[in-house]
C-alpha cells in the first residue's frame, strides 16, 4: 500500500511493564505485529486500538511509545531514527481513516467455527423482546400486558431519529398524542417502555422536557407519563421520575431552553436527582486513570494509588449503582413505576435501565440475554458509540518528543501534559491541533456500565452465564472497529449505511465461542439481585493491570463473601435492609 513506508523492521525491542523482548515488527494493512526472535510469540496490535503515539528520538534512543485503549502500554525501540520514523509515519497514516467504511470492520471475513454461525444481526428483534416481556399479553400479571400496546409511529425514523422504529407505549395513548408530545422533549425522545417487570410495573425511558425560561409545559407529554403511570396502580405507591443529573446541572439546562420536570404538572409521581456527572467529567476521570498507568510500557512498578483515588472512577461507579439500587428497589418492592432521563437520554439513562434490568430479570443474566440487553437499551435507544468512543480520532494522537521514555517518566512537564490527554483524544495543548466537536463528545459511558457489570458480578458470582472475560473482551471490540455494531451514533444511522450487509455483528464473535464465555459456575435463578453500591474494587484486569496493582490497601469487608439475593418473598426485609 502507498501509506507503508516501511512493512517490516527487525532488531527492534518490544517493552512493556518493564519487561524486554527482541524480534520484528510488521506493519499491515490494520494491524501492527510484533513476533519474538524465536518465532514462538507474537504481539497484535489493531490500528483502531491505538489510542496515543509518541516519538522520541535524542542521541541516545529511537522509540515509539503506544497507549491502547485497552490500557497495553508499550514502547518499540529502533536500531536508528529512520527505523523509527519510518515506522511512526506509517501508523500515523495507517491509524488516521477519515470515513467509517475504511475501518477494519469493512474488511474483516472471519473463518472457521465464526463463519458459519448464523449472522448476528439476525439474532435479536425488539418486537420480540416486548413480547417476552408481556406487552400486549392478557396472561401477563393481572392481565396489565393489554395496558401496552406496539406502534410503528417512528417507522422510518420520523418521529425521532435516535429511537428504534418499534416502540411500546400505554394502549389509552393515541399516536397523534405521542406525536405532539415528543416536541415537548430533547431530541424527540418522548417518554417510552424499555422494561416490563413481572409485577407489572415498568422502567421507561425519556430525555429531558424543554421546559426553558418560561417554564413550558406541554399537556400531551403529561398525558403520556400519567398513562404510563396508570398501567398499573397500587393505591398509596408513589411512582417516580428518575433525573440522572445533579439538580445544579438540570437547572443550569433551563437557560438554553431545556430543564427538568416541574412536579406542579405530574403529581402523580416524586422526582429525584441522582448526581451524577456528564460526559465530560466522565472523560476527565479516565484521563486521570490513563495518566496513572502511563509509565507501564518501561516499568513493572504499580500504578500510584493516590493518583487512581483522584479519578473518582469509583465514585462515579457507586452513583451509578446507587441509582440502579433505587430503581430496583422501586419497581419490583415498591411497586411503583420508574421514568428515567437525564439530559438527551442517551448516555446515564442507558446506564439506569440497563442495570436495573440486569438484577431484575435472570433473562437478561444469561449470554443471550444480556446481548439483547444492549441491543435494546444501547443499540436500539441511540447510545452515540462513534462520538462517545471516537472510532475516528485522526492524527491529533500522534506527538514528538526529544526526551528519552525514562525522562518522560520523571519530567514533570510531561506529567502535567498527560493529565490534559483525555482517553480518546489528545489535546491541543499537547499535538497543536484545533479541539474538535469529537474530543469534546468522547466519554467512557459504556466502559463504566460494564464495569458496574462486573461489580454485580464479583458480588454474585453463580448468578451470571457469561463471565468476566466475557466483560473484558465486550469492552475490547468496542474499540476495535472489527466488527459494525458499535459504528455510528444510532440504528438509523447503521440501517442508512447498510452496516448489516458489509460488515458483521459482534455476537457471531461470542456466539461461535460460546464455551469460552460460560461461567462454570453458574445457576440459573429467579431471584431479583440488589448489589452492594459501596462495596466496590478496581476491574484491574480491565486496565490491563493485575489486581494486587490496583487494590492494594481498598477494603475487603464483603468482597470475599456472596452477597445474598433478594427473592420476591424478600421483598419486605430487603427494602428495610437497603
Amino acid at each position: 500500500m502507498e501509506n507503508i513506508k516501511v512493512a517490516k523492521v527487525e532488531n527492534v525491542k518490544f517493552l512493556n511493564k518493564g519487561n524486554e523482548i527482541n524480534g520484528t515488527l510488521h506493519l499491515t494493512a490494520y494491524h501492527s505485529i510484533f513476533s519474538d526472535i524465536e518465532g514462538k510469540r507474537e504481539i497484535w496490535t489493531a490500528y483502531s486500538m491505538i489510542n496515543f503515539v509518541r516519538l522520541c528520538l535524542n542521541e541516545r534512543t529511537y522509540c515509539i511509545r503506544v497507549q491502547c485503549r485497552d490500557f497495553v502500554f508499550y514502547c518499540l525501540k529502533f536500531q536508528s531514527s529512520k527505523d523509527a520514523m519510518d515506522v511512526y509515519d506509517t501508523l500515523r497514516e495507517l491509524t488516521s481513516v477519515t470515513s467509517v467504511n475504511r475501518l477494519y470492520a469493512y474488511h474483516y471475513m472471519p473463518t472457521g467455527e465464526e463463519g458459519k454461525v448464523k449472522s448476528g444481526w439476525d439474532l435479536f428483534l425488539l418486537e420480540n423482546e416486548y413480547r417476552r416481556m408481556g406487552v400486549g399479553n392478557s396472561n401477563s400479571a393481572e392481565g396489565a400486558g393489554t395496558n401496552w400496546r406496539l406502534t410503528k409511529i417512528n417507522e422510518n425514523y420520523l418521529e425521532c431519529q435516535s429511537y428504534p422504529q418499534i416502540l411500546a407505549v400505554p394502549t389509552n395513548v393515541s399516536d397523534s398524542v405521542i406525536h405532539y408530545g415528543c416536541k415537548y422533549r430533547s431530541k424527540n425522545r418522548f417518554p417510552t417502555l424499555t422494561y416490563l417487570h413481572k409485577n407489572s410495573f415498568s422502567i421507561t425511558r425519556a430525555s429531558q422536557p424543554l421546559v426553558g425560561l418560561r417554564q413550558n409545559r406541554s399537556a400531551q407529554d403529561e398525558k403520556i407519563v400519567e398513562a404510563i403511570f396508570a398501567t398499573s396502580i397500587i393505591p398509596g405507591k408513589e411512582n417516580l421520575i428518575v433525573d440522572a443529573r445533579p439538580s445544579t446541572n438540570a437547572m443550569a439546562n433551563i437557560a438554553v431552553g431545556a430543564g427538568s420536570e416541574n412536579m406542579d404538572h405530574y403529581r402523580f409521581a416524586k422526582k429525584i436527582y441522582l448526581g451524577i456527572d456528564n460526559i465530560h467529567v466522565m472523560r476527565e476521570s479516565l484521563s486521570k486513570i490513563v495518566n496513572a498507568l502511563r509509565n507501564t510500557d518501561i516499568s513493572a512498578a504499580s500504578p500510584s494509588v493516590e493518583q487512581l483515588n483522584k479519578s473518582n472512577w469509583l465514585k462515579h461507579l457507586t452513583n451509578i449503582l446507587q441509582g440502579a439500587v433505587l430503581i430496583i428497589q422501586t419497581v419490583h418492592f415498591q411497586h411503583a413505576h420508574v421514568l428515567v432521563h437525564c439530559s438527551d437520554g442517551w448516555d446515564r439513562t442507558s446506564q439506569l435501565c440497563a442495570l436495573p434490568q440486569l438484577c431484575l430479570d435472570p433473562h437478561y443474566r444469561t449470554i443471550e440475554g444480556f446481548m439483547m440487553l444492549i441491543e435494546k437499551d444501547w443499540l436500539a435507544f441511540g447510545h452515540r458509540f462513534a462520538e462517545r468512543c471516537c472510532h475516528l480520532p485522526g492524527k491529533r494522537i500522534f506527538s514528538t518528543d526529544n526526551s528519552s521514555p525514562e525522562e518522560q517518566q520523571t519530567s514533570s512537564s510531561v506529567a502535567s501534559s498527560t493529565l490534559q490527554y483525555t482517553f480518546c483524544t489528545f489535546r491541543s495543548a499537547l499535538s497543536g491541533f484545533a479541539v474538535d466537536h469529537s474530543e469534546k463528545m468522547s466519554s467512557p459511558v459504556f466502559h463504566q456500565f460494564l464495569d458496574c457489570v462486573w461489580q454485580i458480578m464479583r458480588q454474585f458470582p453463580k448468578y451470571f452465564e457469561f463471565n468476566e472475560r466475557f466483560l473484558r473482551r465486550l469492552l475490547y471490540h468496542l474499540y476495535s472497529c472489527q466488527y459494525g455494531s458499535f459504528l455510528y451514533n444510532s440504528q438509523r444511522e447503521r440501517k442508512q449505511a447498510a452496516v448489516s450487509k458489509q460488515t458483521r455483528s459482534i455476537w457471531d464473535y461470542f456466539m461461535s465461542r460460546k464455551k469460552e464465555f460460560t461461567n462454570l459456575d453458574y445457576e440459573y435463578y429467579d431471584d431479583v439481585l440488589l448489589p452492594n453500591a459501596t462495596d466496590l474494587k478496581w476491574w484491574a484486569s480491565s486496565f490491563g493491570q493485575p489486581d494486587e496493582n490496583m487494590n492494594i490497601g481498598l477494603s475487603e469487608t464483603s468482597s470475599s463473601t456472596e452477597s445474598p439475593p433478594l427473592s420476591s418473598s424478600a421483598c419486605q426485609s430487603a427494602s428495610l435492609r437497603v
